[in-house]
């Protein structure tokens, strides 16, 4: 249903060695590209699922608040009808915390492990992102949860690579802490290459043949995404045989379309599959982030991970805590926010030879193969909790 799909992943690999994963989710989620039909039980790729039916919204206002609570409230109502299906782990794996809740319910009724996953740091990241008030009564909240989270959890498991700093001041101990980061499925690639999105593909292929580098940027159009960043290094570099695609869709579109030159393509989001297939055709994948202290803890964005597995070179504007673009050496890395930096790195690539560039996106693909299969990580997730 994309785009969160490291719950599917990690619950069918579960699956395949022997055990009986139950996703538990609400019936709309503003990462989805698709919605289950309703409420209730499903089972996708021999995954059981459990929908609990919530509200609609856009945005970050109060009728996503009203979702997470009524998300919260229906699963503590069913807290001691789901203890009685006696599971061995109850794992609290959302953006914002309050799940822990409920999951301690669940764990406390049926003697499980209580293992609570770290996607963002809330709520330092609608603080530092958000512009909010660490005394806005929605924040107390959250941290009231993330406290309870720490004090509660058996197990902490990050996403993210440099965390641990911040957990400690909880009280977690080092042995109860894991970074497991996102990563890729190899089983997906077969399949994607079966995959075509002719248009696309023919008008990369026409940019090539006219001598024409293209640099792609595929994900959300979001504030967070930093992609004016992208479109003022567009304006610097006019004079250069360069086009830029942003394939997506999201709430700064239509901001980004009013300030970009001529050589900004906009391309209507795709599925994976269909991103997979174009990211081996472009000559270099961009990803940017807004300049925060947040990201001292680091980030494990999905898009990295599958610029990486398609072999294409990457150029990065993000700093943070763990830069592997940098250490895999595997594209070109520069400061957050940046038009001026982005500009030059842009002239780098453009005089990178065609070898130079096969070796970045080689390098790229060997490392998350070795190190983001999701069959390696759903068996150290599983090793670790019973350590």
């Amino acid at each position: 249903m994309g785009m969160e799909f490291r719950p599917y992943y990690l619950a069918r690999e579960w699956l395949k060695i022997g055990h009986k994963p139950l996703v538990i989710a609400a019936t709309y989620s503003h990462v989805r590209k698709i919605q289950p039909k309703s409420s209730g039980h499903q089972q996708i790729d021999g995954v059981d699922h459990l929908w609990l039916k919530t509200n609609k919204y856009t945005g970050n206002g109060i009728m996503r608040f009203i979702s997470m609570i009524l998300f919260m409230l229906q699963l503590i109502v069913r807290a001691p009808a789901l203890a009685m299906q006696k599971p061995d782990v109850v794992i609290a794996s959302s953006t914002y915390p309050l799940d822990i809740f409920p999951a301690f319910l669940i764990a406390k009724f049926s003697g499980a492990k209580l293992v609570f996953e770290i996607h963002d740091l809330w709520p330092l990241s609608p603080i530092e992102l958000g512009g909010m008030s660490k005394w806005h009564p929605f924040i107390l909240v959250m941290r009231f949860a993330e406290w309870f989270a720490y004090k509660m959890s058996d197990k902490i498991v990050s996403i993210l690579p440099c965390t641990f700093s911040h957990v400690a001041l909880d009280g977690v101990k080092k042995e109860n802490f894991l970074h497991i980061p996102n990563g890729i499925c190899l089983g997906d690639e077969k399949k994607s290459l079966d995959t075509k999105d002719n248009t696309t593909l023919s008008l990369i292929k026409n940019l090539k043949g006219q001598g024409r580098m293209v640099i792609a940027y595929t994900g959300a159009l979001g504030v967070a995404n930093a992609l004016d960043n992208l479109v003022q290094a567009a304006l610097r570099v006019m004079n250069l045989p360069v086009t830029f695609l942003i394939v997506g869709d999201g709430p700064e579109k239509e901001n980004l379309k009013k300030s970009a030159p001529s050589n900004v393509i906009f391309i209507d989001k795709m599925s994976k599959d269909e991103i997979s297939v174009i990211l081996k055709h472009v000559d270099f994948a961009y990803m940017g982030l807004q300049k925060t202290e947040l990201f001292k803890f680091g980030i494990s964005p999905n898009k990295l991970y599958d610029y990486m597995f398609a072999g294409a070179p990457i150029i990065s504007a993000i700093e943070s805590g763990q830069d592997l673009v940098d250490e895999v050496k595997c594209g070109i890395s520069i400061a957050a926010e940046n038009p001026e930096a982005l500009a030059k790195a842009i002239e780098e690539a453009i005089h990178l030879s065609k070898k130079e560039r096969s070796k970045m996106g080689r390098r790229a693909k060997e490392y998350v193969i070795a190190n983001h299969d999701y069959k390696v990580l759903a068996q150290r997730f599983v090793d670790f909790l019973r350590g």
